[in-house]
């Protein structure tokens, strides 16, 4: 298994920004989706974008110079570099995600192995003090949550390989979420777990024609995000960057049937087809002539 991050946030503080910035050029701003992933964004994260400008861990920044934007992510050590515009009208936002929480009390370091690799040996963390195990209905392996100084909480568990849509990870941490069990059969003291520092930058690029109002749509979208866990606690840092164009916007790509797919014809006042049939890779070839 390879790993996967979501981080909405500072995606949302760019959105957040840009559309406040159409407002201060009295232009009216709404997001329109132009592919699949952007409809699926909306629907999942749109009601929270207002939200962003509440969030004292999210900074968010527009400026017409794109240049001062990536100042600024380059000011906070981080290399995603928004291109120059062709366009002299566009403009760029930033948002900027920096979140620390810190366990109840310091862990011990603990050395673990993984059951994929071997003898392999990783630096990990044993932790007791505000560790809770507990279940949940539709899943096999106990969930962790541990307490944090902060008031905030993280939690833990075992997962196999997540096949599916841009935002997999995310329905399956929200399915965990809305269906905890409270008390657990399981019998366990503590956690170990292992050190993290990732470093990686996601491809958010489905993003990019994402239309924002005015005739300016999202020319292209960048992201980079840290992650680090030791013994004390865990941080996360996170920027997304965007520039917004305006002129003629990306054309939606085309659905693709690059699978087997059910095709069938039907007739006016017909109640049965005239013909149905799943169609395969066996018969996709050019046929000499209708």
């Amino acid at each position: 298994m390879k790993t996967e991050t979501v981080c909405v946030m500072p995606i949302l503080g760019c959105l957040w920004a840009a559309l406040k910035f159409l407002r201060q050029e009295n232009i009216h701003g709404r997001l329109i989706a132009v592919n699949d992933d952007q409809k699926n964004f909306i629907e999942r994260f749109g009601v929270a974008i207002n939200d962003a400008d509440a969030i004292p861990e999210l900074q968010c920044r527009a400026d017409r110079k794109v240049e001062v934007i990536n100042a600024w992510l380059k000011s906070q050590g981080y290399d995603i570099q928004l291109q120059k515009p062709a366009d002299p009208q566009a403009f760029a936002v930033a948002s900027i995600l920096n979140l620390l929480v810190e366990w109840l009390q310091e862990g011990k370091r603990r050395v673990l192995q993984s059951k994929n690799t071997g003898d392999q040996l990783y630096a990990g963390v044993f932790l007791k003090e505000g560790v809770s195990v507990l279940s949940h209905p539709d899943h096999a392996h106990p969930i962790i949550v541990i307490k944090t100084k902060s008031g905030d909480v993280v939690k833990m568990t075992k997962v196999q390989a997540l096949i599916g849509h841009e935002f997999a990870i995310h329905d399956l941490t929200q399915k965990l979420f809305f269906a905890m069990q409270d008390k657990s059969s399981y019998d366990y003291e503590g956690v170990v777990f292992p050190m993290i520092d990732l470093d990686v930058q996601p491809d958010i690029s489905w993003l990019c024609g994402m239309k924002a109002g005015g005739g300016y749509f999202i020319s292209e979208a960048l992201q980079q995000t840290r992650f680090r866990m030791n013994q004390f606690g865990a941080k996360v840092e996170s920027a997304a960057a965007m520039c917004l164009s305006r002129g003629i916007s990306i054309s939606p790509a085309p659905y693709v049937m690059d699978e087997p797919f059910l095709l069938w014809i039907e007739g006016p006042g017909m109640k049965v087809p005239y013909f149905s049939a799943i169609l395969a890779e066996d018969v996709w070839k050019e046929p000499k002539s209708l």
